[in-house]
């Protein structure tokens, strides 16, 4: 008995519902963005390794939640159910997030910490999402199935700071009540809160779910499916995991680098930041565009282009590292110029860098804060979404037509791990050492991976049953017969 496929058209309308609710995490994610500036404000006293803790937080709620949601929608198999209890989780922990002026001063950092803990679950809706993606989809229209999922995640990280921007003229805000209210940064929850809303409303009524590229147990069998190359595998996760370690520096010491080493007030920092994203995020939704309405997955080599965009993600840290050999020295201040201007006795917000916090100040030559900007619209709008899409693409081929919530909640796990050791290692490293050498470790990792790509490249194909084996076989014979 053969697998029965049937063409992209007949669930494309129906993934289209699954756009709104991948864009959801990102809404979620990107909340965390402008936090630092708002939780000096909350807790003057936190640091940056605690904040990478805050930030790694939600991987750990992603991390410890992941089997539970991918072996429940394998079980079932169904997404609805699972993707519900993620929103929710989302929901729930945006609510405890804005709560957090309720707390004492001591007491906020670890609500905090708790609120992306349980935000973090949510984040496996990612997993759930993609293995739906890949499954309803034949693999000849897989790149297009998955731009059409991941494209809600573009939409999200454009949508997201877009928003941020929108509420920062609300600067100090509002009391809702007692010390809880409504300002630049904390709304973004709040939105986020009713994103979530809207996705557990859209899955509970509007999606409908439908499987073309997945057997039956009774027809995965009879096919007899080979399991997957674990190499290919292997590889497949190790670039997720590299995709979002170098990504989440910019996102664990972004604002602190935008403030310390362009000497950026606080509010222009959340606006240079915003601006940045959505600058990225329009670059990325031009490239999903592409995928769908152009067909450009069936004209480009996915490994090719995997490995030409971490080596686009390489160029941007190189373009924006801060070269020894520039001239003059960023803008600096010291402790109690900071504490003078907390305490009322100085009138002007100190800018720059605080020589008594930061042992690197001194020898750190300044760069262009607009060549930031534009090297990350366009090599990290570039290299995101192919990445998303090219690196999906050939891992759910690898793994082949069967049911892969397991497999894709491994995936999201390697996400994950990053998001939960890039801010806490990076956090540290750029407090110790400085911005140099958190640079310098993704330059070196993403050329690693970038030649291991290469050496393996051969291992990135796509799984093939006995059956195909056979009539691959089978048609070699018949084209070498003439020639003996």
């Amino acid at each position: 008995m053969s697998i029965s496929m049937v063409g992209l058209d007949t669930c494309t309308m129906r993934k289209i519902h699954m756009r709104p609710c991948s864009s959801t995490p990102a809404i979620d994610s990107w909340a965390i963005s402008g936090e630092y500036c708002g939780k000096t404000n909350l807790d003057p006293e936190i640091t940056e390794p605690f904040y990478g803790y805050i930030v790694g937080a939600y991987s750990i709620g992603s991390i410890v939640t992941s089997q539970l949601f991918s072996r429940w929608s394998s079980k079932t198999r169904t997404v609805r159910g699972p993707l519900i209890a993620c929103m929710t989780c989302m929901a729930i922990g945006n609510i405890i997030y804005f709560l957090v002026p309720m707390a004492s001063v001591p007491l906020r950092k670890w609500m905090m910490l708790i609120g992306r803990l349980i935000l973090g679950a949510g984040d496996n809706s990612l997993a759930l999402l993609q293995g739906y993606a890949s499954t309803a989809s034949t693999p000849k229209d897989r790149p297009k199935a998955v731009a059409v999922m991941t494209c809600g995640l573009s939409v999200g990280f454009a949508v997201a700071p877009a928003l941020q921007i929108c509420f920062s003229p609300i600067g100090r805000g509002f009391r809702i009540f007692g010390e809880v209210g409504l300002d630049m940064y904390s709304a973004p929850a709040a939105a986020a809160l009713v994103s979530s809303i809207c996705a557990i409303l859209l899955m509970r009524f509007v999606f409908v779910e439908e499987y073309a590229g997945i057997s039956s147990k009774t027809e995965e069998k009879s096919v007899n499916l080979p399991p997957p190359d674990r190499l290919a595998l292997a590889l497949c996760c190790l670039g997720r995991y590299i995709q979002f370690f170098t990504f989440v520096n910019l996102e664990a010491i972004g604002a602190a680098y935008v403030e310390t080493y362009f000497g950026e007030q606080r509010e222009d920092v959340v606006v240079f930041i915003s601006a940045s994203h959505i600058a990225c995020g329009l670059m990325s939704l031009a490239l999903y565009v592409l995928y769908i309405f152009m067909q450009l997955g069936k004209k480009v080599n996915a490994r090719l282009m995997v490995i030409s965009s971490f080596l686009t993600f390489c160029l941007f840290y190189v373009v924006t590292f801060q070269w020894p050999f520039a001239d003059g020295n960023i803008q600096t201040y010291t402790e109690v110029e900071f504490r003078g201007f907390l305490n009322g006795t100085s009138g002007e917000e100190p800018l720059g860098c605080n020589v008594d916090r930061y042992s690197w100040c001194e020898p750190m030559a300044p760069t262009s804060k607009w060549l930031y900007f534009v090297a990350f619209a366009i090599l990290i709008g570039f290299g995101w979404p192919n990445i998303n899409i090219c690196l999906l693409t050939i891992y759910s081929t690898v793994i082949g037509p069967r049911h892969q919530a397991y497999y894709h909640g491994i995936y999201q796990m390697c996400a994950s791990a990053a998001r939960l050791t890039g801010p806490i290692l990076m956090s540290a490293l750029y407090r110790s050492a400085g911005p140099r050498y958190v640079w310098g470790v993704a330059i070196v990792v993403l050329s690693v991976y970038s030649l291991l790509l290469s050496v393996f490249y051969k291992r990135l194909v796509p799984l093939e049953t006995a059956q195909e084996k056979r009539r691959s076989k089978a048609a070699v014979a018949v084209v070498e017969e003439p020639s003996t």
